[in-house]
């Protein structure tokens, strides 16, 4: 795990935290991504880079490094996590600063990176279908990885609710 904040990689899970006066925290002004990890390899990382800083242009989040140094960081996480099978998921913060609504307090953009171990993939088996009640989010930000998954969160949940259990994906 990585924290630009706290300046390094950690392998503890209870050392990964972020402030929360992180703006990306109380007012969601955050981006991410994800990368899968197959055989201790990141796959396409390059395309994920690209959509992330193209993300944070849109969110008009600065960045903490170069695009060199932020690929570096990554990579650095995820060989520290000796993880063989799995996915990288790195956000960009515009960083802590206050609770205020706008991030003109906020000095230092942040960039946090975790790797989730994940045994395997799993086997596709299909899926159910529903229509949800939860309104599709608006053409800004469907194209956008912001950190507003409530949507996205709501949907499954609702998905979950219509479906039993043994036919949950």
């Amino acid at each position: 795990m990585y924290s630009s904040i706290f300046g390094g990689i950690t392998t503890d899970p209870s050392a990964m935290v972020i402030p929360l006066d992180d703006h990306m925290v109380h007012r969601g002004h955050g981006v991410f991504d994800t990368a899968a990890i197959m055989d201790g390899h990141l796959y396409e990382l390059e395309q994920h880079i690209d959509r992330f800083l193209n993300s944070a242009q849109m969110a008009k989040i600065p960045l903490p490094f170069d695009r060199s140094t932020i690929r570096s960081v990554l990579i650095q996480t995820v060989c520290a996590s000796k993880c063989p099978q799995g996915s990288l998921r790195y956000w960009l913060s515009v960083g802590p600063g206050d609770f205020q609504l706008s991030s003109s307090g906020c000095r230092n953009p942040a960039l946090y990176a975790v790797v989730i171990e994940s045994p395997s993939l799993p086997e596709p088996s299909g899926c159910k279908v529903i229509t949800s009640s939860i309104p599709v989010k608006s053409p800004q930000f469907a194209v956008m990885k912001n950190v507003n998954y409530l949507p996205n969160a709501l949907t499954k949940l609702e998905g979950n609710f219509s479906c039993p259990a043994s036919t949950r994906s």
